[in-house]
């Protein structure tokens, strides 16, 4: 058993029987959306660390909604592309041990440019690269978000074989 020590629209901040912290979230989705054979990443303020970061498009899975029609909705919103497919590839667990939290991944294909109001505060603009650009990317410390890495990670078998 756990109970709520602050909530906060987006989260919970809770404590279990041993009073050890822990965050709740909803569930979430992270696409990984590919055009021709390429990848669509966005750029966009952080508002933990306040500066812009290069991640995939991502958002929360509304109530009575399944994962690859949030996805296929975030993709929208974020990126200005509808998917024809959308394919439910894994699930992630940013913290294991410090978070309730987990990640739908999906990856988008037959993208057709279509565009949904988000709630997004700050701009958000897209990049297409190539794969191998954002290996690049990561390993030289330019991407650095964990969710980031392990989804374009899971994703690769399928991008190659695409």
């Amino acid at each position: 058993m756990s109970h709520v020590l602050y909530h906060h629209r987006w989260m919970d901040l809770c404590a279990n029987n041993q009073d050890e912290a822990f965050i709740k979230m909803d569930d979430a989705v992270i696409v990984v959306p590919v055009l021709n054979d390429d990848v669509i990443m966005i750029e966009e303020s952080s508002i933990a660390y306040g500066y812009k970061m290069l991640v995939f498009p991502m958002g929360g899975v509304e109530a009575n909604e399944s994962p690859t029609a949030a996805a296929n909705r975030e993709l929208q919103e974020e990126v200005g592309y509808k998917a024809g497919k959308v394919e439910l590839i894994g699930l992630l667990h940013p913290s294991l041990k410090y978070a309730h939290w987990q990640y739908w991944l999906c990856l988008a294909h037959d993208l057709t440019p279509h565009r949904l109001d988000g709630d997004e505060r700050s701009p958000v603009t897209s990049k297409v690269m190539k794969p191998q650009k954002l290996e690049d990317l990561i390993v030289e410390g330019v991407v650095t978000d964990s969710t980031v890495i392990s989804a374009f990670y899971m994703a690769r078998k399928h991008l190659s074989s695409k």
